[in-house]
Formats: structure tokens, C-alpha cells, sequence
């Protein structure tokens, strides 16, 4: 089954309008962090904000990206969460 996310990314300290996102779908998810498809790439250690739509709005996962890999005609983009 896909799940459709929205992610929105900023540099460390930057805040984004959280209307400013792409919509992506989770390829893999665990405990410590997700992967997704993505048809531009993300640069490593850069922060994200990951909106699950089919959960409430006001949850949201923060998250570093941990690499990015070219994947068909796309990237495969990992993001390690954050330990609140």
C-alpha cells in the first residue's frame, strides 16, 4: 500500500511556510526513520518536516536526511527522525 506524505524541507534554524511541500510516497519506514520517493534530490544532513495526511495534521516527524540515491527516474531519499 502507498502512503502518500508531505514533506517540507529548511536549513538548520530556517522556518518554511508548511504550505511549501512535496508530495511523496514512504518506500520504507522504521523506529529511527523513513525512506520516500522523490522526483528532485535532497542534499544529506539537510532537516525535514514529514506531514502523514492520513494522521492528525498537527503530528508531524522532524528528521535529518541520511542519504539520497538516484533511483529510476526519481531519488530514494532516507531520513533518520530526530529523538524528541
Amino acid at each position: 500500500m502507498d502512503v502518500p506524505i508531505k514533506v517540507t524541507s529548511s536549513r538548520v534554524g530556517d522556518e518554511q511556510d508548511i504550505e511549501d511541500y512535496l508530495e511523496q510516497t514512504i518506500t520504507n519506514v522504521s523506529l529511527g526513520g523513513l525512506s520516500f520517493q522523490s522526483p528532485t534530490p535532497f542534499t544529506t544532513l539537510d532537516r525535514v518536516r514529514i506531514n502523514i495526511p492520513i494522521l492528525d495534521r498537527d503530528n508531524s516527524l522532524v528528521g535529518s536526511v541520511a542519504w539520497c540515491e538516484k533511483s529510476g527516474g526519481g531519488y530514494e531519499v532516507g531520513v533518520e527522525f530526530e529523538k524528541s
